[in-house]
């Protein structure tokens, strides 16, 4: 029996993006982001205990600079023995004028769909969860080496939001 070939050798080529990838318009929105950053992971969960976790978040353009892909590791340690992973598709929709992102956490068996751009300064994103509360997530204080993530939750459609995740994020220089 020879050897199974299970597509990577053409898909991966055709998902990486180009070496001149579009630096203007929309696209300069995350262009600011793309590489690798260590983050400092922050959660508050309703319990009202805070949780820390460590990891990273690589950002980089695919599909000939017309999306852009970011993969979200949070580290195994002593408090949560399991690495946890997901990946984000984000490109500008013309046709809706906005931002698109696909969050997919394959483990937990998640898919949340969020759409927005900028917002004085920040880019701010918007969609359901999937038990329809409404969802913020904001990228903030955007520098050449630093920037906080935060992740919002709203029950009553927008009226009230609660804090539910902190992210600082370090670009690695390395």
């Amino acid at each position: 029996m020879g050897t199974v070939d299970y597509g990577n050798s053409e898909m991966v080529p055709r998902l990486a993006a180009c070496s001149d990838c579009p630096t203007t318009g929309q696209h300069v929105l995350h262009d600011r982001l793309i590489g690798t950053w260590n983050v400092r992971y922050i959660n508050y969960p309703e319990t009202g205990s805070t949780r820390h976790r460590q990891g990273e978040v690589r950002f980089g353009w695919i599909l000939n600079g017309f999306a852009v892909q970011d993969v979200w590791i949070w580290h195994a340690d002593a408090a949560y023995p399991v690495e946890r992973i997901g990946t984000t598709i984000r490109f500008f929709d013309l046709q809706l004028g906005s931002w698109r992102i696909v969050w997919i956490e394959p483990a937990a068996g998640t898919v949340i769909q969020l759409k927005g751009g900028e917002a004085e300064g920040r880019i701010v994103l918007v969609g359901h969860d999937t038990d329809r509360s409404l969802l913020r997530w904001s990228f903030n204080n955007i520098e050449a080496t630093a920037f906080e993530w935060r992740g919002e939750r709203s029950r009553d459609e927008g009226q009230t939001w609660r804090l539910e995740s902190k992210y600082h994020m370090q670009r690695r220089l390395s």
